[in-house]
């Protein structure tokens, strides 16, 4: 009987999980290779503690940006890094993936039909796959 439950609980989460990384592989290959690249401006960035509101066993450090840029003489504000899976670390040094500073000029990629929409990594990493199916392959292994 227990058995029989893990394996249904092994399969939705294989569902689910292959769910978010289609859509991870999707945007990457391609929906932003539809957007357009812009110069934006970091006005701040800071490593801050995570705590999810949903699933308390959810917490950790992350890195928290936000930038501005102008399209069309209009100037947009945005907070997105990546769409690709992120990883709450539990130290605040191990969360600083990347150095930016305030002020500083980074390339901003956006969606020309709603320029709300930008993010800051254009690459999809490989991780996104790797990590979680490795996951879910040693937790059958474990379990049967």
């Amino acid at each position: 009987m227990l058995e029989n439950a893990l394996k249904i609980i092994l399969v939705i989460s294989t569902i689910i999980l292959s769910y978010k990384i289609g859509k991870i592989v999707v945007f990457y290959f391609f929906t932003i290779k539809k957007w357009s690249e812009i110069e934006g401006t970091i006005t701040s960035y800071e490593t801050v503690y995570f705590r999810s509101k949903t699933d308390s066993d959810t917490e950790g450090w992350k890195e928290a940006v936000t930038y501005n840029f102008k399209v069309n003489m209009i100037e947009y504000q945005g907070n997105c890094i990546t769409k690709n899976l992120n990883i709450l670390f539990p130290f605040k040094e191990q969360a600083k993936q990347n150095n930016f500073k305030k002020g500083q000029k980074i390339q901003i990629y956006y969606n020309p039909k709603d320029p709300n929409q930008s993010v800051l990594e254009n690459k999809f990493d490989l991780m996104s796959i790797i990590l979680p199916f490795g996951v879910l392959i040693i937790f059958y292994f474990v379990i049967f």
